[in-house]
């Protein structure tokens, strides 16, 4: 990302929590990315769709790093005005990296395009209160999206200045 990242970013949630850092995902990033994405998504995008993604957009592509490694990531097009997947490993979950992670990558679409999209599945309910704490609008659904027959709840954001 080029500039400084958006407020937030790089910043201890509480004193007591570890510093998480966004930074743009690299190719070696990518055994970490597909770990995490297994962990979380019984429809798994896999290693080709990821570096497809990175090579497209590698400023749309971030990870959030602890001490630990990778914790994190999120895959974007300001190209296309989307938010392709994001996810944060089991184990370090409901610690505010789903939300650093929103915040760096708005911060890059805000440059990119003018209203962002994306899909979640209708029963991931963390998820969807997490888009609405950043203002996404629920627009509708997309029946039998995933490959198990679940649907797709469909949300934007506005970028515009109000």
């Amino acid at each position: 990302m080029s500039g400084p990242l958006p407020a937030g970013v790089g910043d201890r949630l509480t004193e007591s929590e570890p510093l998480y850092r966004i930074r743009m995902c690299r190719d070696g990033d990518l055994d970490d990315v597909l770990v995490i994405e297994e962990q979380t998504f019984t429809d798994a995008y896999d290693r080709e769709i990821f570096s497809q993604l990175l090579i497209s957009e590698p400023q749309g592509f971030l990870v959030a790093e602890g001490d630990s490694g990778v914790l994190g990531y999120v895959a974007s097009s300001g190209r296309y005005g989307l938010i392709f997947s994001l996810a944060v490993a089991a184990t370090h979950r409901r610690r505010g990296i789903g939300r650093l992670l929103m915040v760096a990558v708005l911060g890059y679409l805000r440059g990119e395009t003018k209203t962002v999209s994306l899909q979640v599945r209708v029963t991931n309910s963390a998820a969807i209160t997490l888009y609405h704490q950043f203002s996404f609008k629920e627009q509708g659904k997309v029946r039998r999206y995933y490959p198990d027959g679940e649907d797709a709840l469909v949300m934007t954001l506005d970028l515009r200045p109000a």
